[in-house]
Parts: C-alpha cells; structure tokens; sequence
C-alpha cells in the first residue's frame, strides 16, 4: 500500500508539473485556445486516426466526431478538412494510426518553435526548478514568470540563476536588473521582462548557473501588430488563405479540362456515361475499354474516389490503387 500511495504521489506531481510546463508556450502562441494536456491530445489524436483509418476519408467532415473537432482547433478554426488534420496528426506509413510525436504536432500548431520549451521546462522540474508563466501578466510588451526552487538534495540547499534575451528586451529579478539570482530552497522568485518593440519576436532564456549539465530554458517570444495580435496568426490567415485560393484555382482548372472534354465529347456527337467499379488496379483508359467490366468506351475523365486524395482528378492513363470514378464515352 505505502509502494502504491509512493506511485500515486509521483503521478499527481508529474501531472501537475507537465500543466506548469504548459504555460511556457503561451509566449508565441498564434491560436487563441486552450493548451490542452499531452493524456487528452493523445488520446484524442488515438481516437480521431483510428476513425479516418476504419473511413479511409471517405466521410464528410460532419460525420466525424468530437476529436475531429478537437484537434482542427489547434488549426486556429474548425474548418480544417479531415484530411488536413490527418495529416498532420496520423501515420500515412502506418495504417493511419496516431503518430508517436503528436503532442509536439499539437504544440507547434498552436505556438510555433515552443514544444523545446515546453520539454525543457519538464527536464528542469527533475533539477527541482519548477516555471510557470503567468497568462494573465502576457501582454504584447510584458510578461512575468515565477520560479521555485526546492532541493531535493541536502548538499545543494541554493542554486543561481541567470538570464539572456535578446536584442530589446530586458528583465528584472524580483525588481533586481542584475542578471543573475540566488536562490536557496524553498523560495519563488518572479522575473519581469519588458521590450521596447512589440512587433519583433525575441526570446528570454534562463539557465542554472551552478549546474554544468543544465540546459537553458528558452521562451519564444513571437511578434505583435499594432493591434496587439500576434504576428504568426496573421501569418496563419494569409497562408490559409493562399492554400485556399490554391485549392479554389486548381478546382477551377479541373472544371475546365473536364468541361472542355465533355464539349469535345459533344462535338464529336458521342455520349458520356459514369462507369462504377474501377478499384483503381487498372487505369480508367483500361477500364472504360474493358468489356468485362461492362460498357465500353473510351476514357474521358477520371477522379480519385477514397483516401487522402479523394476528389482529385488524375490522367485517364493513371492507376490510383484506390477507388475511382470512370467517366467514359462511346461514339456514334
């Protein structure tokens, strides 16, 4: 029981430990949502990739279910396609199941270059620092974070700290410009960090002075608008937007080949009929041909019908290995 009440302990400081670690992203955060937990983001991730395997995204986005929803929200909105999000959060080299690196998938989505820091912080919890971002201090200009220390070591009751930044920035310990601090056991400390252009990401990076094998804790600290919104989401919505008018112009260039196929078909006073069947083992020029799969004709338009690719139009000539929607034509 005692060995069982030891584990449950150690469990719960983990946990709580990992929810301080989480603050340090908030600094170059471009999604205005809530840093959820490596357990849920997991399973969430488990739960998503396992139903876009069973579909082969085949559905709709409005058939899949809560982490669907969960996980487009690290996008910054909820109109991430399925596929979008598979992609970022799924193995297409293993069946589709959840990759091993999601939590730092969902990091970075949601705050760029932060998943370093987010580990940092935890390795540090191990050197009995323990960092927590204040959210409500983070303003475009400041920010404060606290700092406890609580040796676990009889023989190391104080540690000092020190800080670097980066051009602009300056910060204080307790209200002390000087650089470093020493701490003994037991006692939080607050550093204050202040820039004079909000508009120019910089980091502010903290190490243990007295600890050779210490690695420093590094906080990105991305950019403002004069708005006081963060320069990575508008860089996020420009590049949505770009992938959008991509998409848009691509869908636009398919409707005109296949539109000019068709006037071609009528030109030429043939007919066009959808051929169904064609797993995608042979091309859609073979299959509209092939007598034994039924009419015959000759291939003029073919689109993926299954998968990552679904709705992509290919060459007649192309084998997909998938399933694939056959249009074809037979002449007067």
């Amino acid at each position: 029981m005692k060995t069982f009440g030891l584990l449950a302990l150690f469990s719960i400081a983990n946990i709580v430990y990992a929810q301080e670690c989480e603050t340090v992203i908030a600094l170059s955060k471009i999604v205005t949502t809530t840093v959820s937990d490596k357990d849920s983001v997991d399973q969430h991730a488990a739960n998503f990739c396992n139903e876009y395997a069973r579909s082969s995204g085949h559905s709709s986005n409005t058939n899949f279910g809560a982490s669907y929803k969960f996980l487009s929200a690290s996008y910054g909105n909820s109109n991430a396609s399925v596929d979008e999000v598979a992609s970022k959060y799924c193995s297409a080299s293993n069946n589709y199941s959840a990759r091993k690196d999601v939590y730092r998938q969902y990091i970075e989505s949601i705050s760029p270059n932060a998943y370093g820091a987010y580990e940092q912080c935890l390795k540090m919890t191990q050197q009995d620092l323990k960092f927590n971002v204040n959210l409500a201090s983070i303003l475009p200009d400041q920010f404060s974070m606290s700092v406890a220390f609580t040796s676990q070591n009889t023989h190391a009751s104080s540690t000092t700290l020190i800080y670097s930044t980066s051009n602009g920035i300056t910060c204080t310990w307790d209200g002390n410009s000087d650089k470093s601090l020493k701490m003994v056991s037991g006692s939080t400390a607050v550093l204050e960090c202040s820039r004079t252009d909000q508009s120019k990401k910089g980091y502010v990076s903290v190490v243990r002075k007295d600890d050779a094998s210490s690695q420093p804790l590094t906080l990105p600290w991305q950019g403002y608008t004069r708005d006081g919104i963060p320069i990575g989401t508008v860089d996020s919505i420009i590049n949505s937007l770009s992938a959008i008018d991509t998409k848009v112009n691509r869908s636009i260039s398919d409707i005109q080949v296949l539109s000019q196929k068709v006037q071609n078909i009528r030109t030429l006073d043939g007919q066009i009929f959808a051929k169904g069947g064609n797993n995608g083992s042979v091309s859609c020029e073979l299959f509209c041909a092939g007598s034994q799969w039924g009419a015959t004709g000759t291939c003029v338009g073919a689109q993926i019908a299954k998968g990552p690719q679904i709705g992509q139009y290919v060459s007649c000539s192309t084998g997909t290995a998938t399933d694939t929607n056959c249009w074809c034509s037979n002449f007067h």
